[in-house]
């Protein structure tokens, strides 16, 4: 029986659907496979494939809570990222289950749930947290070298979550969130009413900034979260709302090149029921 939506959500895989080649490469069955991270009733935190039918394929167990996914398009292996303020990254083989690296966040620094592997798998991108100073930064990490952190670019903004590559495999899209926090105080928001967040395009060779959008200023508490990008290089946005409960701003928006973000409403129905 196929698995329905309710199904889905229990299992907590809100996470990524690998392409055929991956499904074949790591299965051998050349049926699309979903991966993503869940938590049980007994607090356990699993790395988790099932098959569309809802079929449960590999469980990695987890040391704290996982957040995103992010697939190596060269090999069978993925990276499973700890939701933030979380110090580590696993790399999993998705052909056996094993967990080849641990890499942990270094002195200053703790992962923000997220990160991409370049086009041709030999660095990992992880958006990261230097919070002592509250910047943003990209950490930047040797697949070829056990992973061992080579180098970090400025995000360009505060609370990096999401972060994809375009279609040219050299900029990179940040989901700058615009929300400061510590790992001391791991779930305070500390800046609210000042928040910046944008969505900054950067070039991974250099680290400098391409060009930055952000909400207008009435919804500057739209946290920008998670992002995908489309083949063309158009930027798909879903936003959190920071601010007054009785406000009911858009939570979608689209960017494409140089165009200023445009915000998507959902049938006021919908709307109040999205946060």
């Amino acid at each position: 029986m196929a698995i329905d939506r309710r199904a889905f959500i229990r299992l907590g895989l809100g996470g990524l659907l690998l392409g055929p080649a991956m499904a074949m490469a790591g299965t051998g069955a050349g049926r699309q496979r979903l991966l993503g991270c869940r938590s049980d009733d007994r607090g356990g935190h699993f790395l988790s494939m099932v098959d569309v039918d809802g079929g449960r394929l590999m469980d990695v167990a987890l040391p704290g809570r996982g957040h995103g996914v992010a697939v190596d398009p060269m090999q069978r292996r993925a990276a499973v990222f700890a939701r933030r303020p979380g110090t580590f990254v696993w790399i999993v083989d998705l052909a056996s289950g094993q967990v080849s690296h641990r890499i942990a966040a270094v002195s200053g620094r703790h992962f923000y749930g997220h990160g991409q592997f370049t086009p041709d798998g030999t660095r990992l991108l992880c958006s990261e947290n230097a919070y002592a100073s509250g910047e943003g930064v990209i950490g930047v990490y040797d697949a070829g070298n056990s992973y061992r952190r080579t180098d970090e670019l400025p995000s360009h903004g505060v609370g990096p979550h999401e972060i994809r590559l375009l279609a040219d495999g050299n900029t990179l899209v940040i989901a700058n969130g615009g929300i400061r926090t510590h790992p001391d105080l791991p779930r305070v928001k500390s800046n609210l009413a000042g928040m910046r967040p944008n969505l900054a395009y950067v070039d991974v060779a250099s680290g400098r900034l391409l060009q930055r959008h952000e909400p207008e200023e009435q919804w500057h508490q739209l946290s920008i979260r998670h992002i995908d990008v489309s083949p063309d290089d158009r930027v798909a946005v879903a936003m959190q709302f920071e601010g007054r409960p009785e406000l009911f701003p858009p939570l979608i928006a689209i960017q494409h090149g140089k165009q200023p973000m445009r915000l998507l409403s959902a049938p006021d129905a919908v709307q109040r029921r999205l946060r």
